[in-house]
């Protein structure tokens, strides 16, 4: 995680040298989700960067990758993140980018799940996770 968030942060200090809104955006939401895995209390900073950058742009894809951060950034100590999920798949699904975005959103169910201890509950996103991932996409 460490070497994607310095990728992250190197990308966007770039895309901020040429101007570029959308992919600075993009990057500090990539960054805030490598953050949320590795430091929560990293990802709280750079989540506030990335919805500040998002502001005024429409870019649904970044801002789905950023909702899926701050579950992560909450993992294992929200009691509501199920249904916060919920809702977030059927916004994935809503946007039509259910092949770019559903692997990252099981995949922040199971990190949740497995802080919890929550092994049943695991076990039945890891079988979500692998049927959206057997094509190889």
């Amino acid at each position: 995680m460490d070497q994607a968030a310095t990728a992250y942060e190197a990308a966007h200090l770039e895309a901020e040298e040429h101007a570029v809104a959308g992919e600075r955006a993009t990057c500090q939401a990539q960054l805030a989700l490598a953050a949320a895995f590795a430091d929560p209390q990293r990802a709280g900073d750079e989540l506030a960067l990335a919805d500040q950058l998002l502001a005024g742009l429409d870019l649904r894809a970044t801002t789905l990758t950023t909702r899926i951060a701050h579950l992560v950034a909450s993992a294992g100590t929200n009691p509501d993140l199920e249904q916060r999920a919920d809702v977030l798949r059927a916004d994935i699904q809503a946007a039509g980018l259910t092949a770019a975005q559903q692997p990252n959103l099981e995949l922040a169910l199971c990190f949740h799940h497995a802080v919890q201890g929550a092994d049943d509950q695991l076990a039945t996103v890891v079988g979500r996770l692998r049927e959206l991932t057997q094509g190889g996409d």
